[in-house]
């Protein structure tokens, strides 16, 4: 699933955008840490490292990104697939734009996140 490292700043997880997420010591990977690089913990005791991962891409998001993320959350899961496969076939014709690929990540992870019945 996730290979572990510790990094030169001693922390000791996976490095995913700009912070870092930790696995909870003594717990046997029970939970998750978001911590930065100065090993201030942001967010704990997240359930799974896709949570974890969800949880950076919110704090990493611009206010745009947030924006398409709470419309693209207000769909429904038969909507979501529509708008996935449309905008594959798109990516294999014409390919997408940074904007079109990262709102196709997004629209796959809600999707993902809403069929394992997850909030935002």
């Amino acid at each position: 699933m996730a290979t572990y490292r510790t990094y030169k700043n001693g922390i000791y997880g996976k490095k995913y955008k700009k912070y870092y997420i930790v696995p909870s010591i003594g717990s046997d990977n029970k939970y998750w840490n978001i911590v930065d690089e100065k090993q201030s913990i942001l967010l704990d005791h997240l359930s799974t490292l896709y949570d974890a991962i969800w949880e950076c891409d919110k704090l990493c998001a611009t206010e745009d990104e947030m924006r398409a993320i709470h419309l693209l959350y207000q769909q429904n899961i038969p909507a979501l697939t529509d708008l996935i496969s449309s905008m594959e076939t798109e990516n294999h014709v014409n390919g997408l734009s940074a904007n079109e690929q990262m709102m196709l990540d997004f629209a796959r992870k809600i999707r993902d996140r809403k069929t394992e019945g997850k909030r935002l």
